[in-house]
């Protein structure tokens, strides 16, 4: 995936990488991927960007991006279930969770 939305998040997990290195660094220590990582910082992004209420056409309705953003946030908590970061149970809240949230704001 190409897209804009991976554009945008993208930059912002540079920004945070290079920003708080450190962290990162001792995150891995403790036994983190740097896969995992990345893709909790996809999802993360991609969550706060879909609930901000921007990328919405209306109240509960994303745009064109918001969709896209939506669609790598799933496939992020994907990732972390079949890496074994997050649970059956805790992907599914997640997903349920973020719809909701969409739902009450734009």
């Amino acid at each position: 995936m190409d897209s804009e939305a991976l554009k945008q998040i993208r930059s912002q997990i540079e920004k945070g990488i290079l920003g708080d290195y450190k962290n990162v660094i001792s995150q891995v220590k403790d036994g983190a991927s740097a896969r995992q990582l990345i893709y909790f910082s996809i999802a993360n992004i991609a969550g706060e960007y879909v609930e901000s209420g921007y990328y919405h056409i209306y109240r509960g309705v994303l745009n064109p991006l918001g969709d896209d953003l939506l669609s790598l946030f799933d496939l992020a908590v994907d990732r972390l279930l079949e890496d074994g970061a997050v649970s059956k149970k805790e992907a599914k809240e997640q997903k349920a969770g973020i719809r909701k949230n969409i739902k009450c704001v734009g």
